[in-house]
């Protein structure tokens, strides 16, 4: 298993889109953990509800659907939690209100674990269920906080890219309309800013530029100007 989680986490570097580093995810610890469903929940804005993003055991109807993170409830208690939270039998579990949706499921063990966002709120919870009393062990709690751990870092690292996408277009489309009206300094330090900030995501995606970079390197200094 632990070459599986590292060509899953090699997988998640060169293919940085969230959306399949999800599905990667889900069909890993459902492999993995033997059991029938899997799911990755997504914090909503008003974090009262999250978004079913990608499952396993769900059928057609995983994407979009919607959970309710109600206080004293599974997700609102796995969310708090800075550990996963196991549940080895859903018929005795006295710490929160069992999710509905997992009783309709015929889920009767669990494991779940918050993904991080890198920020102070969590992106959301990925989850093992299993519709056999079973119990979770350090082992196959570890695989599932690897896998939260590396879809955290995906979502966080695509969260960026976007920001950065966004200043820098917004950055060029000031330097076009400065040029339009004749103001080169303005556009200028426009194309400056939108310059470090695309420098800022090569170097945050492949490190610290080098002073004397290598030849075929990609971090290399743009060529000074008058």
């Amino acid at each position: 298993m632990p070459g599986d989680l590292a060509e899953f986490a090699r997988r998640a570097l060169e293919r940085p889109d969230a959306v399949s580093v999800m599905d990667d995810a889900v069909a890993l610890l459902a492999g993995e953990l033997g059991v029938e469903h899997v799911t990755v929940l997504e914090l909503g804005p008003g974090d009262d509800l999250l978004r079913l993003r990608a499952g396993v055991g769900w059928g057609d109807g995983v994407p979009g659907t919607s959970v309710d993170a109600m206080p004293g409830g599974h997700v609102a208690f796995t969310l708090a939690s800075a550990e996963p939270v196991v549940v080895a039998d859903m018929g005795s579990e006295e710490r929160f209100a069992v999710s509905p949706q997992l009783l309709e499921a015929g889920v009767r063990s669990s494991l779940s674990v918050r993904i991080p966002s890198g920020g102070t709120v969590p992106y959301g919870v990925i989850g093992a269920h299993s519709v056999e009393p079973r119990e979770f062990g350090d082992h196959e709690i570890g695989v599932a906080k690897g896998v939260a751990a590396v879809v955290g870092a995906a979502i966080a690292n695509q969260r960026r890219a976007l920001e950065v996408h966004d200043g820098v277009l917004q950055a060029l489309v000031v330097a076009h309309y400065a040029l339009d009206t004749g103001d080169a300094d303005k556009a200028a330090r426009a194309i400056r800013t939108a310059h470090d900030g695309a420098r800022s995501l090569v170097e945050e995606l492949l490190g610290p530029t080098s002073t004397e970079p290598l030849p075929g390197d990609l971090r290399r200094r743009a060529p000074a100007t008058e």
